[in-house]
């Protein structure tokens, strides 16, 4: 019982040292370092899950100062984080939902289009190397 009694004055002595601390920061339009520090103990942030209607979900934890976590904070999913509209790739024509608004090509085809790249890139450098490797050759043969 004297144990009960002793948590819930230290908790209700956490609220009013809290309470307090926060009057000072009545008015404010914006936070800054000072302020978070100020107020909040530590922050914890899951990882984002991507949910089968296309939504996110991330869970939140905020632990104040003087009275620890007080509940979850839900965030409203901003347009970047919402769903995108089924569309049809540009090369095979199936339909997938996009990462982004700019998304042309279903990630079967953007994994091939980028192997292509890679392999383009590579062939470019070869070349390049093999250019420069002639014309230091032939530096050398007319130096000799």
């Amino acid at each position: 019982m004297s144990e009960t009694l002793a948590e819930s004055y230290e908790k209700s002595q956490g609220v009013r040292d809290f309470l307090s601390l926060i009057r000072n920061y009545q008015g404010i339009t914006e936070l800054d370092a000072t302020i978070v520090n100020a107020l909040i103990d530590k922050i914890l942030v899951s990882e984002r899950e991507k949910l089968s209607d296309g939504t996110v979900q991330q869970e939140i934890k905020i632990y104040y100062k003087f009275i620890g976590f007080v509940g979850e904070l839900h965030i409203t999913p901003t347009k970047r984080w919402t769903a995108l509209k089924p569309k049809n790739c540009t090369v095979c024509g199936v339909e997938y939902v996009p990462r982004s608004a700019i998304s042309k090509y279903c990630p079967e085809c953007r994994k091939r289009i980028r192997k292509a790249q890679e392999t383009e890139t590579k062939r470019r450098s070869r070349e390049r190397n093999r250019q420069v490797c002639i014309e230091l050759s032939a530096k050398n043969d007319r130096l000799m």
